[in-house]
């Protein structure tokens, strides 16, 4: 995945995780998108492509664009059709 974040420093990301994930418990879908990214590029987080998919997922059901888009290419096979026993796989984790 793309890297949509502005580059922080270690700690930095560390706070934004803290703060991303207060307020993407709380339903906000822009935090949820932020914070699969944060798992996705393991940005102030362990690596983590489930995680990040939990999240994008969260905040596709919101109708957030980005996040629907996210999820639909991270599990696309190399036809660029979406793969949708490889995503079942994975969030069925």
């Amino acid at each position: 995945m793309a890297k949509l974040t502005v580059p922080l420093h270690p700690q930095e990301d560390k706070e934004a995780v803290k703060w991303y994930t207060k307020s993407a418990e709380q339903g906000l879908a822009q935090a949820q998108f932020n914070l699969g990214v944060r798992y996705d590029n393991g940005q102030g987080v362990p690596q983590d492509y489930k995680e990040a998919v939990k999240w994008y997922r969260k905040a596709a059901e919101q109708g957030d664009a980005k996040a629907q888009y996210f999820v639909r290419v991270f599990w696309s096979n190399e036809t660029g059709h979406f793969n949708e026993r490889k995503y079942l796989s994975i969030i069925e984790m």
